[in-house]
């Protein structure tokens, strides 16, 4: 009988020879340890893509080759099967690629080897007993044998004749034919024999894309572990061939693109050559046929030759097949003979196809009968660009959850240098158009011939300048704002730029968006955007999150240390700290300031650092990846925040999570996320003097210092990416149900119209 999925699983660890979890049901030690005893020595785990008869007759087959012994049978199946064979357990799963499926099933299992098989495989006897046998050798870590062609029908055995060949196979033909031992770089995914501990050392499967699951798990366990993979003949198994030619092609155009992609993208994983060779035997065919056909008395000599020494392989290989051993039929000796170039045809296409076409990663996922709903972010940057900041990590934070929890999310965005056009990060799909000053029409264009109807509701990002979408697009958009941009216009641009600033956010913007959702990051954002003349009730504030909110392993410096975190534009206001410096060192000597980010004003406060002589006392880190930045944290005494505007402050918000107290501007943004006399002090803007009081004090008052701390803590806690994701969600399902109700007024008005016309055509025929 099938056991349901969500079982409390057991695991046995295999390197210790210990069990770390008992079973459901365990109650004393007693049981523990008969529980472990009770351990089988493998767990067969098969992959099920579709439940039918066939499935069930497999399992059996496979039961009854296994017997009583220490075996146990787990169904790696996409959807449920209540009616399993006696024996065997279901986790089911409903995922396209094999490798999240077996990765599942493996969770449960509790043998010290794995072995991984699909349901058209037939275990010979004895097979059992041959591998535990084998993994006796303790050197032996990774093991398979070739997966041998059964057949019963004349298409099966035309399939079986093919991949008994070698023109009909690709350099990893020994997965398909009976050859010498030998240790080889991969096994495939139908006769995978795995240690358990070396399993789970290497992280298991892990295999986003649909095909290449073993090739992945064996190059890991190569790589990391120095392990060797054993091709082992006595291990061969056999399995039902896919029918000649539409399934057994599918096959083979299947396993082609998932060669192509991996071969692309994953290099070092499935190298370029030799798996490339049946597609350069294919492109070498389609040259000589090119040129025959044009010039069929003049052919260029060199294709010639080409042509002429794949004609000789080819009847080489059907010699070989016209003679093979085995209980094959004249008929489909012949069949078979035929199909040996359509078979390298179709690999070569599919590899092509695979290698140039779009990541096999970027698939959907499965997601049952109800459609996923998708969501288009348009934003200047994605979060792989160079300048990419707080506005692009609030994006991705919250369109990685969406993608998680099965939304289909789109994020078209501008190009950069090295940057590819269309790339899956998190679970979202990147789309790149246009340059800096091309973006907008780029945007415009993109949308209109690419992606229009793909997706259900667009998330348009203002940065400074909205993308207007309401002006090309139909579905139900949200406009999502950081802080309104006047003051940047006013600071960093010059006229007329300036004045079209002003123009395109102040007046524009409020009259293309009048009757669309808005979203803004703080309370502050809200008001500057109703005195643009934006409607308060449109607007729903949704507030950053914050990935950390764990305190750090506090270990402050034993001098006054003093954190700014962020990107080094003006308006950051970096300079004000800089000049409040030498007011602080007159009360703390040897206080220093780091200063964590980059940006185009660096070269200016590296100078004004220096014309102050405070090169000791500063120090410009740039940019640091996450444990050299949390090591910082948790030697710095507070942290600072002098901008002269946010939308909400995330930098301050992420100090306060590590412990920090903040000193920040009394600002737009900064107001909203310092609690001032709690979690912080805020001072006046661009007031060194002010700034350098503020710090004075908290540096002297280690218990004032320790009270902010505990409040900063539980305030970053309160202010989650779940809680934003969810808050984002019910926006953008408002905006759909508005977009469907305002469709369902306008049918039921066109209705009424037409209703009205049909009457008043009749009265007037009447008249």
């Amino acid at each position: 009988m099938g056991v349901a999925d969500g079982e409390t699983p057991y695991r046995g660890d295999a390197r210790a020879g210990k069990g770390d979890k008992a079973m459901r049901g365990s109650a004393n030690a007693e049981d523990d340890a008969r529980a472990f005893d009770e351990a089988p020595a493998l767990s067969l785990i098969v992959a099920v893509d579709a439940v039918h008869e066939g499935t069930a007759r497999s399992l059996c087959d496979m039961l009854k080759v296994i017997g009583n012994s220490s075996c146990e049978v787990i169904v790696a199946s996409r959807e449920a099967w209540p009616s399993a064979p006696e024996g065997v357990k279901v986790v089911s799963y409903n995922a396209a690629s094999r490798g999240d499926r077996f990765d599942r099933a493996a969770a449960e299992a509790r043998g010290g080897i794995l072995a991984f098989v699909d349901d058209r495989v037939r275990l010979p006897e004895g097979w059992l007993e041959r591998v535990i046998q084998y993994f006796e050798n303790p050197e032996v870590s990774v093991a398979g044998g070739p997966v041998l062609p059964r057949s019963h029908w004349r298409a099966e055995r035309v399939s079986a004749l093919i991949l008994n060949s070698h023109l009909g196979t690709t350099p990893s033909g020994h997965v398909s034919r009976a050859e010498r031992p030998r240790k080889v770089s991969e096994l495939t995914g139908s006769n995978l024999l795995i240690r358990e501990d070396v399993f789970r050392d290497v992280g298991g499967f892990q295999s986003p894309s649909i095909g290449g699951e073993a090739v992945r798990l064996c190059y890991k366990v190569r790589s990391i572990l120095g392990c060797d993979i054993h091709y082992e003949p006595t291990l061969a198994v056999a399995a039902t061939t896919r029918r000649f030619p539409t399934a057994f092609l599918a096959d083979t155009a299947a396993y082609g693109r998932a060669r192509g992609d991996m071969a692309r993208r994953f290099r070092e994983v499935a190298p370029f050559y030799p798996y490339a060779l049946p597609t350069l035997v294919t492109l070498v065919v389609i040259l000589e046929l090119a040129l025959l056909i044009p010039f069929p008395h003049h052919p260029i000599k060199a294709a010639a030759i080409g042509g002429g020494l794949l004609f000789v392989l080819y009847c080489v290989q059907a010699v070989g097949v016209l003679f093979a051993r085995g209980p094959a039929r004249p008929g489909d000796r012949i069949l078979a003979t035929l199909g040996l170039p359509l078979v390298s045809l179709t690999y070569g296409i599919a590899f092509v196809r695979g290698f140039f076409g779009p990541s096999m990663g970027e698939i959907s996922p499965l997601r049952g009968r109800e459609r996923p709903l998708r969501v288009l972010i348009i934003n200047w940057r994605d979060i792989s660009h160079p300048w990419s900041g707080g506005a692009e990590i609030y994006m991705h934070e919250i369109g990685r959850r969406f993608a998680e929890n099965g939304v289909d999310v789109g994020w078209l965005c501008q190009r950069h240098k090295g940057s590819s056009r269309n790339e899956l990060l998190d679970g979202i799909r990147v789309h790149r158009v246009g340059g800096r000053f091309t973006l907008y029409p780029s945007v415009a264009i993109s949308y209109l011939f690419r992606l229009r109807g793909r997706y259900d509701v667009i998330v348009d990002c203002e940065n400074g300048i909205p993308f207007f979408t309401p002006l090309f697009a139909r579905v139900p958009k949200v406009l999502l704002v950081h802080h309104v941009h006047r003051e940047i216009f006013r600071r960093e641009t010059h006229p007329p730029l300036r004045w079209l600033g002003y123009f395109l956010e102040g007046k524009l913007m409020p009259r293309v968006y009048r009757n669309t959702r808005v979203v803004a990051v703080s309370a502050s954002t809200r008001d500057d955007l109703v005195g643009l003349g934006f409607k308060a009730d449109q607007i729903h504030i949704v507030h950053n999150g914050v990935v950390e909110v764990t305190p750090l392993d506090r270990k402050a410096a034993a001098e006054p240390r003093i954190l700014c975190a962020g990107r080094l534009t003006s308006q950051k206001g970096v300079d004000v700290i800089i000049r409040a410096m030498p007011i602080v060192l007159r009360s703390f000597p040897n206080a220093k300031l780091d200063i964590v980010g980059q940006g185009p004003d660096r070269t200016r406060l590296e100078r004004l650092a220096w014309s102050l002589k405070l090169a000791t006392h500063v120090r410009f880190h740039g940019y640091l990846p996450g444990a050299a930045r949390d090591q910082l944290a948790a030697q710095a005494w507070v942290a600072v925040c002098p901008s002269a505007f946010e939308g909400w402050g995330v930098s301050a918000v992420e100090a306060g999570a590590r412990g920090l107290p903040v000193v920040a501007s009394n600002v737009n943004g900064l107001r909203d996320s310092v609690r001032d006399g709690i979690t912080g002090l805020l001072v006046p803007h661009g007031e060194p003097v002010a700034l350098a009081e503020a710090l004075v004090g908290l540096l002297g008052d280690p218990e004032r210092r320790a009270a902010m701390s505990v409040a900063g803590i539980e305030w970053a806690a309160a202010h989650s990416w779940e809680r934003s994701t969810n808050e984002l969600r019910l926006v953008l399902a408002g905006a759909i149900d508005a977009g469907r109700q305002a469709d369902s007024a306008v049918n039921a008005a066109t209705a009424v119209t037409e209703t009205e016309t049909v009457e008043d055509v009749q009265i007037s025929n009447v008249g």
